[in-house]
């Protein structure tokens, strides 16, 4: 059963998230942009997925509007990984993207996550740029 992270739930989002990215909050999925969402999913009582996401309304690489759906991150516990729940995620992350007006969904991932690159290209998602970010200390 797929939930939105409310109060009650904010403390089970935060463990799973912290597998994702370690140390991350529900404040921390909030910070970057004015319109987030972040999901759950339940199986027998225990949260096992996650998906988060927000509202883009600056470019976005290889979109044509400028009101996109990003998804921030999706995780599912090893354990319960081929079982279609982030499939399931993915889905819902895309009624929530149309219901807020979006035509289109955007992502990134490491260049060097080849099972995200597949499951992306599984959900349908195509590579639109690569990039490498660069950095110099002065």
């Amino acid at each position: 059963m797929i939930e939105k992270v409310n109060h009650k739930n904010k403390a089970e989002f935060e463990s799973l998230l912290s597998n994702l990215w370690q140390g991350a909050t529900l404040k921390d999925c909030k910070r970057d942009a004015k319109t987030t969402a972040q999901f759950v999913y339940r199986l027998n009582g225990k949260l096992v997925g996650l998906v988060t996401c927000s509202l883009k309304r600056e470019y976005v690489a290889g979109c044509d509007t400028r009101k996109v759906a990003y998804l921030e991150g999706i995780y599912v516990l090893q354990e319960y990984r081929n079982k279609k729940i982030a499939t399931q995620l993915i889905k819902h992350f895309e009624l929530w993207a149309k219901d807020k007006g979006c035509k289109e969904l955007a992502s990134d991932l490491e260049i060097d996550n080849s099972a995200s690159l597949q499951f992306h290209n599984k959900m349908g998602f195509e590579i639109v740029e690569k990039t490498i970010h660069l950095k110099k200390n002065i």
